[in-house]
């Protein structure tokens, strides 16, 4: 029988990045998963989180070493062919010199050769294993300034495809992987946890397709930037079976995640607003290993698989070679004939009874609409002032009343959707505006609540957004434009302000101490880079400002070292060395000053 092994790893809380907010829930939801659903041992799986409790005598917090002795003892255990390898990674990844790194909590970007975990080494220690069954699985978060956040996921794409290793990375080279807290995770692991509770997460391909199909689908419904996966499917995994599911958890109220949008209720909804919004081109997937199916070849499948009904002794049966459904109807021959010809002949009476009604009702209205009526072409009036209506009753003027105010509604949510703007919380704010004119008692008043509950929410994370860059003044000013109507949101709204003003005070108070430190700074004098570091040194961790503080330090410590290396050239070796000795403990310039110290002295002393 196959074991099933799986590494999950989730990490929120960096040293030297901004924290993210799901990518601990992210690991844990795929964890739980292979626990609670596929029945997966939980002596073969394991969570490497902030948060993590210790696994037997171990840590699993997610630091550089402890990460590298998980690899170490998980690759090389025990496994057959047919066993399963599943490395799941939330968190950040950057580049260097074209090679790939996912960074463990202590990763730092400016060493990060010798911070993060190089994904070259990781695919080798995984293609040790006797595994046929790996899975490769990166949300890979990348940062939006600086080299180190420039096309990640490349070389491990060509790693993939050389190693023949099946891998998922969440979003294509040129985009980003976004979060979102109505959903309580990451937009690719809400769907990953989609695909594989749903039928048709069965085969790697069939995850394909549906991972294809439904982020995109799900990013723009949380309005954010396009999200594509990228992948990379090795001819021996396109029908590599994925976990086997209890069938209670494969009906259809299990289909699709309890913490996502049902993908059915969420084409509904859209079908009368999709032109309406502009939707880029998905890019094609850059990733396919040459022995697999091209992208072309990937039809897209429906978001989820309707429940079976009866149909009138009706079955759905697969077309052969397609993804859609066709009925197949044993009903007897002229029983089809009678139903049809009756069918057509009621269709035929209600056209016409429809065509009469409208056209009474048509040239009732024109009749009896006031002047200031008829000369505001265009205009949609909220009521049809009908005076007396000869060709119907009162049902029927409450009739053409209700139609014309659900068109007037329709206008309404129409225009309030032309004002988005991606990224642009005054312009969702606006847009709330508009919808809140539908009144309770009116035509389409859910749909215009459900809009200004989903964009209240954007207006939300676009203001945690701003927090995690350290902004929390723009994320305040941001944050209160979450109208009060929708009370989960806005009470969430207030929490997640309460916290910014606390840091946001937090964060002007190291801002003095930087600025400070900056200040006791003269240059050529070595001594004071020591006074600076040591000034900057009293931020805290895990405060706002202590990253830029770290960076200072590591600058001038390097200053210092160089300043030392100077003297040296020069010829005056005292000095170099009591310049070195200036270099503090635990920076990055510690250990190479301490090593010239040792052979600037046998030099000073051979030269005696």
């Amino acid at each position: 029988m196959a074991n099933h092994s799986c590494v999950a790893i989730g990490i929120d809380q960096y040293q030297f990045f901004q924290p993210l907010s799901y990518a601990q829930a992210d690991a844990q939801a795929l964890w739980q998963f292979l626990l609670e659903e596929a029945r997966w041992s939980p002596d073969q799986c394991f969570l490497l989180t902030d948060t993590s409790p210790p696994i037997g005598d171990r840590s699993a917090y997610p630091t550089r070493e402890n990460l590298l002795d998980w690899i170490d003892e998980w690759c090389q255990r025990p496994v057959s062919a047919d066993d399963s390898l599943w490395w799941f990674f939330s968190g950040y990844g950057v580049t260097l010199d074209g090679e790939d790194y996912l960074m463990p909590s202590d990763g730092n970007p400016g060493e990060i050769a010798d911070t993060g975990i190089s994904v070259r080494s990781l695919f080798a220690s995984l293609k040790e294993s006797l595994s046929e069954n790996i899975l490769v699985l990166l949300d890979m978060n990348r940062s939006q300034g600086g080299q180190s956040g420039a096309n990640v996921g490349k070389q491990t794409v060509e790693l993939a495809k050389e190693m023949g290793i099946a891998t998922v990375l969440s979003c294509q080279l040129d985009q980003f992987s976004h979060e979102t807290s109505s959903l309580g995770h990451g937009l690719f692991t809400a769907v990953l946890l989609e695909g594989l509770r749903s039928t048709q997460g069965k085969t790697f391909e069939s995850l394909v397709s549906y991972l294809r199909s439904r982020l995109p689908e799900l990013s723009q419904h949380h309005w954010k930037p396009v999200q594509s996966p990228l992948i990379v499917m090795p001819s021996l995994a396109s029908h590599y079976q994925l976990p086997t599911l209890p069938e209670p958890v494969r009906n259809w109220n299990g289909a699709i995640a309890s913490d996502t949008v049902p993908a059915a209720i969420y084409n509904s909804g859209r079908d009368n607003v999709k032109d309406k919004i502009t939707r880029q081109e998905q890019p094609p997937d850059r990733a396919i290993h040459n022995n697999a199916p091209t992208a072309a070849s990937f039809r897209k499948m429906p978001s989820s698989t309707p429940p079976e009904t009866n149909l009138s002794r009706a079955a759905l049966v697969p077309v052969t070679g397609g993804n859609t459904t066709e009925i197949a109807d044993d009903t007897p021959g002229w029983l089809s004939w009678l139903l049809l010809g009756g069918g057509a002949a009621l269709l035929v009476a209600l056209i016409g009874g429809v065509v009469l009604r409208n056209q009474a009702a048509f040239m009732g209205q024109q009749a009896l609409l006031t002047p200031t009526d008829t000369n505001n072409v265009g205009f949609i009036p909220q009521t049809v002032k009908l005076q007396s209506a000869p060709y119907g009753s009162e049902s029927q003027t409450k009739t053409v009343s209700q139609e014309t105010q659900q068109q007037a509604n329709q206008a309404v949510l129409d225009k309030a959707r032309t004002l988005i703007v991606p990224n642009q919380a005054s312009q969702f704010s606006q847009a709330i505006a508009v919808a809140q004119q539908i009144k309770p008692d009116e035509p389409l008043y859910q749909q215009a609540q459900d809009d200004i509950a989903r964009w209240s929410g954007v207006i939300l994370d676009l203001a945690e957004g701003r927090a995690k860059q350290g902004q929390f003044d723009k994320a305040m000013a941001t944050a209160q434009l979450v109208p009060q109507d929708n009370q989960p949101i806005y009470n969430q709204t207030q929490q997640a302000m309460a916290s910014w003003r606390e840091k946001a005070q937090v964060q002007r108070t190291n801002n003095i101490i930087i600025q400070g430190a900056k200040g006791l700074i003269k240059p050529g004098q070595a001594s004071s880079y020591n006074l600076a570091i040591r000034a900057a040194r009293k931020v805290p961790p895990d405060q706002p400002g202590f990253a830029e503080a770290q960076q200072l330090i590591s600058q001038w410590s390097q200053t210092i070292y160089q300043t030392a290396q100077s003297r040296a050239s020069q010829g005056r070796l005292n000095d170099a060395i009591q310049t070195a000795a200036l270099v503090p403990e635990n920076t990055p310039a510690y250990t190479p000053a301490q090593k010239a110290i040792v052979q600037w002295k046998k030099k000073a002393a051979g030269t005696k």
